[in-house]
């Protein structure tokens, strides 16, 4: 199966909503296309591609990544603009969010959240994976992407946070419906794998909400703050997630 878009990115400079204004420069790896669209159940997850030509080798992509998911609230790309407010409630909410989650502890400064960022766009960038930032309005609550995604076995792994004042909502679980629609039918993966603690049970309450199943437990299979945690491996499936949701 086919899963992977023909086409490498260069450099990801979303530095604009405003689809005239947002660029980036692209390397492309396929033939003399001239425009591309790229269609999505998030809707606006991506606006389209265009492709004028600039020489036999580099193509100029504008596009934009804005994903309603319900009124009011959206996904928007991280870009390096955004720092300031995500570093903001990271380290307001710091106390809170490092009990189980990494990076944390290693996120000291607004200029380590840009290199993250950074490193966000560039595997945007080579079509391996995304992290966006959920939005109320203008208000940054809290972030949901992928790690890198496996196209050979056509498997990929979810992650999300969310600042405390926001938790109970039902905000991340309707994050994670808008994604996995994107990554089953769009992107066409087969599984999508949920890690999360033994004792994160916010976290596992939502893989179970959106009825993924729990396959088993990876014993001390990561170093959070000096402790080594017991994972609980979630998944769902391609068909199974079809299933489910065939009616919407």
């Amino acid at each position: 199966m086919r899963y992977r878009r023909q086409f490498s990115v260069e450099t990801a400079l979303l530095q604009s909503r405003d689809r005239q204004e947002a660029g980036s420069v692209v390397e492309s790896a396929g033939a003399d296309r001239t425009r591309t669209k790229l269609s999505s159940p998030l809707r606006t997850y991506a606006a389209k591609l265009y492709w004028p030509p600039m020489n036999a080798d580099k193509k100029i992509v504008t596009t934009m990544f804005r994903a309603p998911i319900r009124p009011g609230i959206e996904l928007r790309l991280l870009e390096e603009r955004h720092a300031m407010a995500a570093f903001a409630l990271m380290d307001r909410d710091r106390d809170y969010l490092r009990e189980w989650l990494a990076f944390v502890d290693k996120t000291r400064t607004e200029e380590d959240w840009r290199k993250f960022v950074r490193a966000s766009l560039e595997q945007f960038a080579a079509t391996e994976g995304f992290t966006a930032g959920i939005w109320e309005g203008d208000r940054f609550v809290g972030v949901i992407g992928t790690k890198k995604i496996d196209w050979l076995n056509g498997k990929g792994e979810l992650g999300y946070w969310i600042g405390r004042a926001d938790q109970g909502r039902g905000i991340v679980t309707d994050a994670c419906r808008a994604v996995l629609d994107y990554l089953f039918r769009e992107l066409r993966l087969n599984r999508v794998e949920i890690h999360c603690a033994t004792g994160n049970s916010r976290s596992a309450a939502i893989a179970r909400r959106l009825g993924f199943t729990l396959e088993g437990t990876r014993r001390e299979a990561e170093l959070v703050n000096g402790k080594f945690y017991d994972l609980w491996l979630f998944s769902m499936l391609k068909k199974e997630w079809n299933a489910v949701n065939a009616g919407r």
